[in-house]
């Protein structure tokens, strides 16, 4: 019955490809609006890094926790009171608002993309860090 069924009834055939969506890097010393973009991954200084929540928040703690761990020192001279542009950002204890980096490090989380951008680039500029060593891969939102 189901051979004489695909005699009258064939199974139709198709060449149709979904069109594939490159995701979009930048890098942060880019000029891009961050608001309403979707993150999905990033690289700093050449290391790949996953998102496993895909947030934005994830990335920046991600970020402050590597230089952290490459060098403490420009953080701990921040948090002691040479704050610059940096001002009320690190911290050395627990606070609303604040996300843990290391151990006495707390980063002032609860703000928008826009603002997470920013603060970054001031803490590469305040490591001696290019801002072209951070690429963060977002999803596109162009419809081809």
């Amino acid at each position: 019955m189901k051979q004489t069924a695909l005699k009258l009834w064939p199974l139709p055939s198709s060449n149709f490809q979904p069109k594939v969506v490159e995701n979009e890097v930048y890098g942060l010393d880019d000029d891009n609006n961050y608001a309403n973009v979707k993150i999905a991954s990033y690289s700093l200084m050449n290391t790949p890094y996953k998102l496993p929540k895909r947030t934005w928040k994830e990335m920046y703690i991600g970020v402050v926790r590597a230089l952290y761990e490459l060098d403490p020192a420009p953080m701990r001279q921040l948090i002691a009171g040479d704050r610059t542009k940096l001002e009320k950002v690190l911290i050395d204890h627990p606070e609303n608002g604040f996300s843990q980096v290391a151990d006495g490090v707390y980063l002032y989380t609860s703000t928008d993309n826009w603002n997470k951008i920013h603060k970054l680039r001031d803490l590469f500029d305040f490591y001696g860090i290019d801002q072209s060593e951070l690429q963060i891969e977002v999803v596109s939102g162009k419809k081809e």
